[in-house]
């Protein structure tokens, strides 16, 4: 959790930089959408695995 958060955050501001441009900023985008898709399937399991322990 603390490596992904860390990895969002530099992603964002790669993306915000104007400066940047081309393969940067497409590596970035697309960190951000595994981070994102990762995090929901976190998520998912966790309560799943709340909710059975019920």
């Amino acid at each position: 959790m603390i490596l992904g958060t860390i990895s969002t955050g530099l992603a964002i501001a790669v993306i915000r930089d104007t400066n940047q441009q081309g393969f940067a900023k497409g590596m970035s985008t697309a960190s951000l959408c595994v981070s994102a898709v990762v995090f929901v399937i976190g998520l998912l399991l966790s309560v799943s695995l709340m909710l059975m322990m019920h």
